[in-house]
C-alpha cells in the first residue's frame, strides 16, 4: 500500500459513515481550540475549520459542545442551545463550502467541572461522594444519578444532536471518554453503584448506550453518530485495553456508526492521554488559562496560534 500512489490508497477513497459518505477517510478529531469566548463560536474558530476543510479531510470536528449549562466544563465552552445554532451554521457552510463534512462532539462533563457552582446542586455523576477536580471548581462532592436523572441527561444529548443537525452538522460525535460523565459510568474509578448501571461491564454501559440509542433513534437517519471512547483507563483500578474492546464491541452492537479510540482519563491518567507527563510551568498555565482551559491541562502543539489547542 506504501507504494501505491495518493490516488490509489485506500485512505483517499470515500467512507460511508452511517447515512453519510465521505469523500476520503481524513478525520479531523476533536481539539479545544479555545475559541468560544463566552460560549459563542468566533471568526477564529470558523476559519480554523474552515482551513481544515480547504486542506482536503473529509471532516472536520468541532471540539465539545455541552449539552445542557449544567454539564459544561469551563465556561468559555460551547453550549448547544438556541443562541449557538446561528453561529455554529456559518461554521458548517463555511466547510462545507469546500466539499468536507463538520461533526460537533457532543458531550456532558458531569462532576469534571470547573465552573463555579450556581446552586446547592452537586454535580452530577455515576456514583456519589468526593469529587477529586473539586479543589478546582469548589464542588467538592459529586452526586449520584437518579434513573430520572438519567432519562434528563438522555434527552438533553437528544436534544443537542437535533440542535446540530439544525446547525447544519453532518454528524455528531458523542464523547464516552477522558472521564466526562459517560465515561465516569464506564469506568470502575468512579462508578461504584450496584444497580443495573453498575458492576459488570453489562451495567456500565447500559447507560452509555441509552443515550446512544436515543440520539441513533432521533437523528441517525440524518447524521453520522459517533462514539469516542478511551479503550483503557490507563489506571490499575480501572478498565483495561480488554475491557475496552468489550464496551467498543457493544456501543457497535448498539448501532454506532463509528468509532473514535482515544485513551486516559483527565484526573487520573493524564499521561495515558497525551504520552507525557507535560510538566507545567507557570507560563504554560497562563497560556492555557487564555484558552479557557482548566489552568494545570497539559497543551498539544497548537495547529493555529493563537491559542492553543487542547485534546478532548
Amino acid at each position: 500500500m506504501d507504494d501505491l500512489p495518493a490516488s490509489r490508497s485506500a485512505a483517499f477513497t470515500p467512507l460511508r459513515v452511517g447515512p453519510l459518505t465521505l469523500r476520503n477517510r481524513f478525520i479531523k478529531s476533536a481539539t479545544n481550540e479555545g475559541s468560544a469566548k463566552g460560549g459563542v463560536p468566533s471568526k477564529r474558530l470558523v476559519k480554523f475549520h474552515e482551513d481544515i476543510a480547504a486542506g482536503g479531510v473529509a471532516m472536520t470536528t468541532v471540539a465539545y459542545c455541552a449539552v445542557a449549562p449544567d454539564g459544561r466544563t469551563f465556561t468559555d465552552q460551547i453550549t448547544l442551545d438556541a443562541q449557538s445554532v446561528p453561529h455554529l451554521q456559518v461554521l458548517t457552510a463555511a466547510v462545507h463550502r469546500h466539499g468536507a463534512a463538520a461533526s460537533a462532539q457532543i458531550t456532558h462533563g458531569g462532576c469534571f467541572t470547573f465552573v463555579p457552582p450556581t446552586a446547592s446542586a452537586r454535580p452530577l455523576s455515576a456514583s456519589g461522594g468526593f469529587n477529586k477536580v473539586g479543589i478546582m471548581s469548589g464542588q467538592w462532592l459529586r452526586q449520584k444519578m437518579t434513573g430520572a436523572d438519567m432519562e434528563r441527561v438522555a434527552a438533553e444529548f437528544v436534544r443537542g444532536a437535533q440542535l446540530a443537525r439544525a446547525a447544519g452538522f453532518d454528524a455528531v460525535e458523542i464523547h464516552m471518554g477522558h472521564g466526562y460523565l459517560l465515561s465516569q459510568f464506564l469506568s470502575p474509578l468512579y462508578n461504584r453503584r450496584r444497580d443495573a448501571h453498575g458492576g459488570s461491564i453489562e451495567g456500565r454501559v447500559r447507560f452509555p448506550v441509552m443515550v446512544l440509542q436515543r440520539v441513533l433513534d432521533a437523528v441517525g437517519k440524518d447524521m453520522a453518530v459517533v462514539c469516542k471512547l478511551s479503550v483503557t483507563d490507563g489506571h490499575p483500578r480501572g478498565n483495561s485495553a480488554a475491557d475496552g474492546a468489550r464496551i467498543a464491541k457493544a456501543l457497535e452492537s448498539a448501532g454506532a456508526h463509528l468509532l473514535v479510540l482515544s485513551a486516559g482519563l483527565n484526573i487520573e491518567s493524564i499521561t495515558t492521554m497525551f504520552g507525557s507527563s507535560f510538566p507545567v510551568t507557570a507560563s504554560i498555565q497562563e497560556v492555557i488559562r487564555g484558552t479557557g482551559a482548566p489552568p494545570y491541562y497539559p497543551a498539544t502543539v497548537s495547529m493555529y496560534e493563537p491559542p492553543m489547542a487542547v485534546c478532548t
